[in-house]
């Protein structure tokens, strides 16, 4: 808004016309609120625009102001700028650790708002470029949401994987009033625990062991003499990509009794093998 004000003895009318190449189906960025009026002598007028923009950046409208009674016409050129809201990522680019299969790992992405008003917030479809799952890529609280003015907001992106593979995503998040979407490349591996158990029988061949959901394993020791020690191997291969911890535990209510087994712990690198001993 701005004053014309009327510096003459007498009165007279004015009116606003706008110059530019008007598209009747849609709304102008700027319209006039005071078309047309009358100014009295040594007074002045209120002369009021509103902006509707359309998109982002500057925008541009030429509006001439005319005085018919005094012949004066003079040209106005009214400028708008459109900006996008300041809201973003802390980064665009998350990269998990390598995950075993069935566990997960998370990392901490936060959506940053510097606009004084609130937001909502949607991520939508993941794009998956390398394959297709489902519920290997979690985002939490929500996927959607309110981030409120000048606050950052941390959202947990949960990745468990479910297949021995290289996962790549891209997320995209939609904010209310803006045309960009904001995408975050994220990355991560899922892998397969390849190992395998396997014990020394009587006859000094090998057989695996079976895991603790297959059942109970029996490992039989020869008739042993009072005083003397007899003992079996357990050799645990790592097949995978990546070293693994192992860990020997037994019932707590139960002694080992007689027996040990050495070493109770370690951590076998890839490609390696590690021999246990029962005694």
């Amino acid at each position: 808004s701005f004053s014309v004000l009327n510096p003459t003895d007498a009165d007279y009318t004015y009116r606003w016309i706008c110059e530019d190449n008007l598209d009747l189906t849609k709304q102008p960025s700027f319209v006039c609120r005071t078309v047309q009026g009358k100014i009295g002598s040594g007074k002045g007028v209120l002369m009021s625009f509103d902006f509707f923009p359309r998109s982002f950046g500057i925008i541009e409208s030429m509006y001439r102001f005319e005085v018919p009674t005094h012949s004066l016409s003079v040209p106005f050129l009214l400028v708008g700028q459109v900006n996008e809201p300041q809201i973003l990522f802390d980064r665009t680019f998350v990269s998990f650790h390598p995950a075993l299969i069935g566990h997960h790992v998370e990392e901490i992405l936060t959506l940053i708002n510097k606009e004084n008003r609130s937001f909502h917030y949607q991520f939508l479809e993941r794009c998956f470029i390398n394959g297709t799952t489902n519920n290997d890529l979690i985002i939490e609280p929500s996927s959607s949401g309110i981030i409120s003015e000048n606050t950052r907001l941390p959202l947990r992106l949960i990745f468990r994987p479910t297949q021995n593979r290289s996962y790549t995503y891209i997320l995209q998040c939609r904010i209310d009033e803006t045309i960009e979407l904001l995408n975050v490349n994220v990355k991560g591996e899922g892998f397969a625990n390849l190992s395998s158990v396997q014990c020394e029988a009587i006859d000094g061949n090998r057989y695996d062991l079976k895991s603790i959901q297959n059942g109970t394993n029996e490992i039989h020791f020869d008739d042993v003499l009072i005083g003397n020690i007899a003992s079996r191997q357990i050799q645990i291969s790592n097949d995978g990509k990546y070293s693994f911890d192992f860990n020997w535990s037994h019932d707590n209510e139960q002694d080992l009794g007689p027996f040990t087994i050495t070493p109770m712990k370690g951590t076998i690198s890839n490609s390696q093998k590690q021999t246990c001993l029962i005694t």
